[in-house]
C-alpha cells in the first residue's frame, strides 16, 4: 500500500458521543478535523485527504465508494458542508456593473441568489458544457450542463463567456 493511503476496508468513520467525526483504523482512533478533496471538480469521490487538529494529514482515502455505507454517508455529509456549491437552474439577469464586474441574479437548487463576479477568470468551463462560476467572495456555483438551461439563461451565460 502507498504511504499515506488508508485501507478503505479496514477503517471506520463515525461520530462519537460528542458529535465529533472520528476515524478508527485498527485499534487506533483519531478525530478528523477536516476532510478535503484532492480533485474537487474532476474526481470528487477519489483521493479524499483527512486532517487532524494541527492540519496534518492523517491519511488519504483512495475512493469514498470503497467505504462501508455508514462511513461513506458521514464523509459525504462532511464534504458537502465543506464544498457547498449550489447548482444554477435558471439565470434571471446579468448586468455589467463597472469595469468588468458583472452582477448575477440566479435561481439555484438552494433558492435565489445574487452575486458578483470579476472578469472571465471567475468562470471555468469543464468538459463540453459544465460551468463553475466563482463569485467575488469565493463562493462557487455550478451549471452541471449548460445545454439543460432554458434558452434565455443559456444566452445570458454565453454573453458573459
Amino acid at each position: 500500500m502507498i504511504e499515506g493511503m488508508l485501507d478503505s476496508k479496514a477503517i471506520k468513520i463515525y461520530r462519537d458521543e460528542k458529535g465529533r467525526l472520528m476515524l478508527k483504523d485498527g485499534e487506533r482512533e483519531r478525530q478528523i478535523y477536516r476532510a478535503a478533496r484532492s480533485f474537487p471538480l474532476t474526481a470528487p469521490d477519489q483521493y479524499i485527504c483527512l486532517f487532524d487538529e494541527d492540519d496534518k494529514e492523517i491519511g488519504i482515502i483512495r475512493d469514498i465508494n470503497e467505504l462501508d455505507e455508514s462511513s461513506r454517508q458521514l464523509l459525504r455529509e462532511e464534504l458537502e458542508k465543506a464544498y457547498f456549491m449550489p447548482k444554477i437552474k435558471r439565470v434571471l439577469s446579468v448586468k455589467e456593473v463597472y469595469g468588468g464586474v458583472k452582477d448575477f441574479s440566479v435561481e439555484t437548487d438552494r433558492g435565489y441568489r445574487d452575486f458578483e463576479i470579476h472578469g472571465l477568470n471567475s468562470i471555468k468551463i469543464l468538459g463540453l458544457s459544465r460551468v463553475i462560476i466563482t463569485d467575488v467572495h469565493g463562493n462557487r456555483y455550478e451549471i452541471p450542463d449548460l445545454r439543460d438551461l432554458d434558452p434565455r439563461s443559456r444566452s445570458l451565460i454565453e454573453w458573459v463567456i
